[in-house]
């Protein structure tokens, strides 16, 4: 599938490596559960960037009742990383 995507998109693939690699190097390794704590604090932390970090996380832990408080703030944590780190990228 990624060599079928390489050839469809190589223009794309090219322009974006950085980016993709980026991705591919946090999250790659990652589990279900911990992807679903991190893209729901991506999304929450897009959505706000002015609600502190742990107002954040209570969110989190209201949509996805089943991630604990403590999760759920290690979570947004995380995210804050990330694209702090994402935007020290040169874009292309």
């Amino acid at each position: 599938m990624a060599e079928r995507l390489q050839d469809t998109y190589s223009k794309t693939v090219s322009r974006y490596e950085k980016q993709i690699a980026f991705v591919a190097d946090k999250v790659g390794d990652k589990g279900v559960a911990d992807l679903e704590r991190l893209a729901t604090a991506l999304f929450l932390t897009l959505s706000d960037k002015a609600e502190a970090p742990r107002h954040r996380a209570n969110k989190l832990s209201k949509l996805k009742p089943h991630i604990s408080p403590s999760r759920s703030l290690e979570a947004v944590q995380e995210v804050g990383k990330i694209v702090a780190e994402a935007q020290q990228i040169p874009k292309s």
